[in-house]
């Protein structure tokens, strides 16, 4: 896909960091081919700006991953690709990062890729969200090892601490549209209790964070989790033809979501009702024929944060038609000053 308008409207921001959060392609069954597509599109600023990449479920290959599935949280029973492949994929995409934080893999070999990029006054925790997630009552979102080096993380203050995630901590979405074009409220399996995974997660960095960026749901949104006075800003998709997922809420206002966090909804970027009535699904939305307006409606944009040592500006950029700055939220960055 020609994504020169992206490319330039990127650039113009004059990044310091590039952060690609996973589902860099949906080739599942050309994997590497993928990948190396979308860094030779955008090449012009990988090969000039810092860019930390980290790997969601697409990127392995399969939608909804959860890298533990039943078993323990270092078990890796998730993966359907062969522990080759994957180590492949992630020696591709991620060996220039900063050294992983173990030594250690997965039970089949798969190698663990957390660790954490230090860039001026900032230090970000590269996660892996997905790798140790396990169905098991919900015992395990990032593991225990991953775990424990957050904690130990967390020990060191000189900078500002941001965690990188390839999903949000919370589900945000209210609304998808379904195969027929419908807009209907997330199912209801969605509705569980609270993890222990992810409660464990939140009181380890409470009080060591202020800030999560995250991707995944191809929805841009900002908001502060509220009993833990930490704000979470998730980029849009760059191509928002694949899944349209939606938050009806109203701006402004605090909700309880499907797994009883608390979070005040301070903006969303959703796709455009017109776009939703016209098309029904985003795969109907990549056709030549559509117009550039059309795709400005979808939701198609980048996010860019804004770091000054206290607060976090979250920007949700449009590319289309005329490069555009479509909201902007500040958030508290650090718990104190640095």
């Amino acid at each position: 896909k020609d994504k020169d308008a992206f490319k330039a409207a990127l650039i113009n921001q004059n990044p310091d960091v590039v952060l690609l959060q996973g589902d860099q392609t949906y080739f599942h069954y050309d994997l590497l081919y993928g990948f190396l597509e979308t860094i030779y599109t955008i090449s012009d600023i990988t090969r000039n700006v810092p860019t930390i990449v980290q790997l969601d479920d697409h990127d392995y290959g399969q939608g909804d991953i959860w890298g533990a599935d039943e078993g323990d949280d270092d078990s890796g029973e998730g993966f359907e690709m062969s522990p080759c492949l994957v180590n492949a994929v992630q020696r591709l995409a991620m060996g220039h990062l900063p050294d992983p934080a173990t030594d250690a893999t997965l039970d089949n070999g798969i190698t663990i890729h957390y660790t954490n990029y230090i860039y001026g006054k900032t230090d970000f925790a590269v996660t892996e969200s997905r790798k140790f997630k396990n169905r098991r009552n919900g015992d395990s979102l990032f593991g225990f090892a991953q775990e424990e080096w957050v904690r130990e993380w967390c020990t060191n203050q000189d900078h500002l601490k941001v965690v990188l995630m390839q999903t949000p901590i919370a589900i945000l979405a209210t609304h998808n549209t379904n195969s027929s074009g419908m807009v209907q409220e997330r199912p209801a399996h969605w509705k569980s209790p609270t993890t222990p995974g992810r409660d464990r997660f939140m009181d380890i960095v409470n009080g060591c964070t202020n800030l999560f960026i995250s991707g995944d749901q191809h929805l841009g949104i900002s908001v502060t989790y509220e009993d833990y006075d930490i704000s979470e800003c998730a980029s849009p998709a760059v191509v928002n033809d694949v899944y349209w997922r939606l938050n009806l809420n109203e701006e402004g206002q605090t909700y309880i979501n499907n797994y009883d966090m608390k979070y005040t909804l301070h903006k969303v970027w959703n796709v455009g009702p017109k776009v939703i009535e016209k098309f029904g699904a985003a795969r109907f939305t990549r056709s030549l024929s559509v117009t550039e307006g059309t795709k400005k409606n979808r939701a198609d944009g980048f996010l860019v944060v804004d770091l000054d040592g206290k607060s976090a500006k979250c920007e949700m950029h449009s590319y289309r038609v005329e490069p555009k700055k479509m909201w902007e939220v500040i958030v508290p960055a650090a718990h104190s000053e640095l």
